[in-house]
């Protein structure tokens, strides 16, 4: 119930940004569930999407206010929706969110071996120098691909 009336008491536009969050969670655990082949995925997060110029953006400030509100809507959403919703869903929606509003963003898929010597994946998404989803530590992975 807090949660809920937490994002009640929000603005316009970031009660939108969750909106759109719980929406593009939807796309991304359609677009990913049993897929083998990631030739559609790719080309979704490689198209580019209608959005906001460069020049006509927000200020500094605003655009961190919009970065932080994506990071939040993300993080809620992934535990709250009944579908998957792990680091590569996460990484889709944000980036997504941030470039539908111009802000540029780049998602990083990286592996690393665990302490039992299995191999691991894992997304993240960051907005300048800022993780922003898929918070981890970046040096212990090897990045396989990015997609700006």
């Amino acid at each position: 119930m807090r949660k809920i009336r937490l994002i009640l008491e929000l603005p316009a536009w970031g009660k939108l940004i969750f909106l759109e969050t719980l929406w593009y969670s939807l796309y991304a655990a359609f677009l990913l569930n049993g897929q083998k082949d990631y030739r559609k995925v790719n080309a979704v997060l490689q198209k580019s999407l209608p959005g906001k110029e460069r020049d006509m953006l927000h200020d500094a400030q605003q655009e961190l206010q919009i970065v932080r509100m994506v990071s939040s809507a993300v993080q809620t959403i992934a535990k709250h929706t009944p579908w998957r919703n792990v680091c590569y869903h996460q990484a889709i929606q944000a980036k997504l969110l941030l470039h539908k509003r111009g802000i540029p963003c780049v998602i990083r898929i990286g592996f690393k071996k665990n302490d039992q010597g299995k191999i691991e994946g894992h997304a993240w998404t960051k907005a300048g120098d800022r993780i922003i989803t898929g918070f981890c530590r970046e040096e212990d992975y090897s990045v396989l691909k990015s997609f700006e």
